[in-house]
């Protein structure tokens, strides 16, 4: 093989830099899929080499009363979609309702210790929506789903009579790098691909894990040497984010 010409890695916010042998296989792919003699962009769409291949991503730990929907866009057109079509399945419930009465609930995550205890939905929201990660601010919410551990999402408080609930949440940054806490309790879950994340679950949650450690230990060596000082400190109520690594 000659040499390689990918060699510059960058970790900026959206996309970053893949490993050589998934470019190389997406490369395969563009120029004969499966040994069907044309490439995946060429293929199709409802051919039984494409269905095979939608059907193998629907295979991952998605719950039978959900469904994969790919669209084109990225995160920010999901913003308006979300508010676009559960405003008008809210409408449905509610015809009688004044629009300036219906109301939409989003979570700011900037402070996860005051989050689970403070924070209170509104008893009959069009739609709750948070950000599972926060690249900007380096945070993400924890795994956790219980009412004891702070840094996660206070399931707990949400509407219980409301079904099917209209929980959003948006996991572009962390998306298939571990798995998602109470699935098939959101309503709409969306991720703009491709962010930091390869695919893997529990297993890449075991790998992000080990190389955040990592990461987090040359940041506190560089602390104590006065070099730097972390946006997120270890034990005062936030998660750090194992994504995206926020320091000055």
């Amino acid at each position: 093989m000659s040499q390689s010409t990918h060699s510059v890695i960058h970790l900026s916010a959206g996309p970053c830099s893949l490993p050589e042998s998934v470019l190389h296989e997406a490369c395969k792919g563009l120029l004969n899929f499966n040994g069907t003699g044309i490439g995946i962009a060429e293929i199709g769409h409802r051919s039984p080499e494409f269905g095979a291949c939608i059907r193998g991503v629907e295979s991952l730990e998605v719950p039978q009363t959900h469904s994969i929907l790919f669209v084109q866009g990225g995160g920010a057109l999901q913003f308006s979609v979300v508010i676009l079509n559960l405003l008008a399945r809210h409408r449905l419930l509610y015809p009688d309702l004044a629009d300036s009465e219906r109301i939409m609930d989003y979570v700011l995550t900037g402070w996860f210790s005051s989050l689970a205890a403070r924070r209170q939905f509104s008893p009959d929201p069009a739609f709750i929506f948070y950000c599972e990660n926060d690249t900007q601010e380096g945070v993400q919410f924890s795994d956790g789903v219980g009412p004891t551990d702070p840094t996660s999402f206070p399931f707990h408080l949400l509407p219980k009579d409301k079904e099917p609930l209209p929980l959003v949440a948006d996991y572009s940054s962390s998306f298939m790098s571990r798995r998602i806490p109470n699935l098939a309790n959101h309503a709409v879950i969306f991720a703009s691909a491709q962010k930091k994340s390869l695919g893997g679950m529990a297993y890449f949650d075991a790998v992000n894990n080990r190389k955040a450690k990592k990461v987090y230990a040359v940041i506190k060596e560089g602390e104590e040497k006065g070099v730097w000082r972390a946006r997120v400190e270890e034990g005062r109520g936030a998660e750090r984010d194992e994504c995206g690594v926020r320091f000055p």
